[in-house]
């Protein structure tokens, strides 16, 4: 914690949509919040917005694919906007009160990473995509940006937000979608692509498909080709990563497995959010290791237990028959259960010894102003 004394903040947002609209918008939106606020209490609140959101999910659409009523949809779009306003409104607030901190800054990524997931999982629930590869792709593009971006800025010292960016111009996007779903319902995300952009599209595809290849085409186009330019200029390997690429395999192995408990509409969601608490960690630590100046973590414990996962599924991936996985349905349903709670009470447990460590070196408090 010595190495706080050290701590400087740096980041660059080249959006022109964030500069010229969205940035006025936050520094109008910052007035109205009371000085004696703390800037991460405005942060959890924002996070807590999406929390709702998926709330409303495990109600009313849990196979995130059922239609739910129109005001579901206007809760999406509005608990993501408000999500987005108070995510980047809590940094103005830390400068306006004089409250800036590292704390703050791994309060507020912390949250950015668990909301990988759980925006994630809005997106997919708001375009209707059901328990799919379709929803896959989009959890797997959240994540998978989160993640690039926390190792650039681990190793530039410097959060980089591009000119089209998830945080912006994304967000921005995604609550378009959710209120035209509003409007005309999730359907007219699966019509026949061609609807819209005649022989272009493959005959197959729809709407929905549109969406999700163009998410991960963004991000295979811009953002990982930058990190990777900003990164390996510096001389830093891409060995670091190799860990968390057999985390995104293993997840992705355990996915494909016929006959898995963790595609279908009971538990996938549960299995979303034990991968998003893992990931959640696995980001925060690395956040953790840049305002601390340690060395970059790579592997960490959450990882096996999806390792394993994957290996025990995996004779069903090799032979394509589910009755060569090394579980049965109810044993894998079991162990997916308690890897979810384990990794939850893993969570929160380092999370507040963490944070408490930090407000008593720094002598301040988490979600007040002393």
């Amino acid at each position: 914690l010595a190495n706080l004394r050290l701590y400087q903040y740096s980041a660059v947002d080249k959006s022109p949509l964030s500069y010229y609209v969205l940035r006025p918008y936050w520094n109008w939106c910052v007035q109205w919040f009371p000085m004696t606020m703390a800037p991460n209490l405005i942060t959890l609140i924002g996070f807590c917005a999406v929390l709702i959101d998926v709330l409303l999910i495990l109600i009313y659409t849990p196979d995130l694919a059922t239609p739910a009523p129109a005001w579901v949809y206007v809760a999406f779009a509005a608990g993501l906007w408000i999500y987005s306003t108070f995510d980047n409104v809590d940094g103005k607030q830390a400068r306006r009160t004089g409250t800036s901190s590292p704390l703050g800054e791994l309060f507020d990524h912390g949250c950015d990473a668990l909301n990988a997931t759980a925006g994630g999982l809005v997106q997919a629930a708001g375009l209707g995509l059901g328990v799919s590869g379709r929803t896959c792709i989009v959890l797997f593009v959240t994540i998978g940006t989160f993640y690039i971006a926390s190792w650039e800025n681990y190793h530039t010292k410097t959060l980089y937000l591009g000119y089209i960016n998830g945080p912006t111009e994304g967000l921005v996007v995604s609550c378009l979608t959710m209120l035209a779903s509003a409007v005309w319902g999730p359907a007219i995300w699966h019509q026949p692509a061609s609807h819209w952009i005649g022989p272009l599209a493959p005959r197959t595809w729809l709407v929905c498909d549109l969406c999700t290849a163009g998410l991960l085409g963004l991000m295979l186009t811009t953002q990982l080709p930058a990190s990777l330019l900003n990164t390996t200029t510096m001389g830093q390997a891409l060995w670091q990563t190799i860990p968390f690429a057999l985390f995104f395999l293993a997840v992705g192995v355990w996915l494909a497995a016929p006959g898995s408990v963790v595609m279908t509409p009971d538990y996938f969601i549960l299995f979303a959010f034990t991968v998003g608490l893992v990931f959640g960690r696995i980001a925060t630590i690395i956040i953790l290791a840049h305002v601390t100046h340690m060395p970059y973590p790579e592997w960490s414990l959450l990882y096996f237990p999806v390792y394993a996962g994957a290996l025990l599924s995996l004779p069903a991936v090799i032979t394509g028959s589910p009755h060569a996985a090394l579980w049965t349905p109810a044993g894998e349903a079991t162990y997916l259960s308690i890897v979810f709670l384990w990794s939850l009470v893993a969570y929160l447990s380092w999370a507040w010894i963490v944070i408490q460590q930090f407000c008593h070196h720094l002598g301040i408090e988490c979600l007040s102003i002393a």
